[in-house]
């Protein structure tokens, strides 16, 4: 992988990809027009993670994950009033049990072909399964 920078004015950004086309059109995605693209110096480089670094951020993105699925779930209970029936938490036990699971091991990938599949309700709105497929998505990406 090589590092390439976008630069627009005194702000730049830095990030690792295959090839030149792929960095332009993550940025372009990314920040929008008038971005200058071009591969970072030598003393710029990124290096890459080691596998082990990889597996240790997936792992530590997966704690916070499903942190933010569980403040979820009280902000969810304290803004109607009452904990969760215990049917309530039987059934979220059921459907995101992988979730949670996948979240503990870090695997981040497996979540993000998990997420979409998931179905909504009154508890798991459009909006935090669209919220944690973001997350996923950006954290890939990074």
């Amino acid at each position: 992988m090589t590092t390439y920078k976008a630069t627009k004015g005194a702000q730049t950004y830095f990030k690792n990809f295959a090839d030149l086309a792929a960095a332009e059109a993550y940025f372009l995605a990314e920040l929008g027009w008038d971005w200058l693209v071009l591969e970072a110096s030598a003393d710029e480089q990124i290096p890459d993670l080691t596998p082990a670094q990889k597996a240790a951020r997936h792992r530590e993105f997966g704690a916070y994950l499903f942190q933010v699925f569980l403040d979820d779930n009280a902000d969810f209970a304290a803004a109607r009033g009452s904990n969760f029936t215990v049917e309530e938490t039987m059934a979220m036990d059921a459907k995101f049990g992988d979730f949670g699971r996948l979240c503990t091991y870090g695997s981040i990938p497996q979540i993000a072909i998990l997420l979409p599949g998931i179905a909504t309700d009154t508890i798991f709105t459009q909006e935090r399964k669209d919220k944690y497929i973001s997350m996923v998505n950006a954290h890939l990406a990074g």
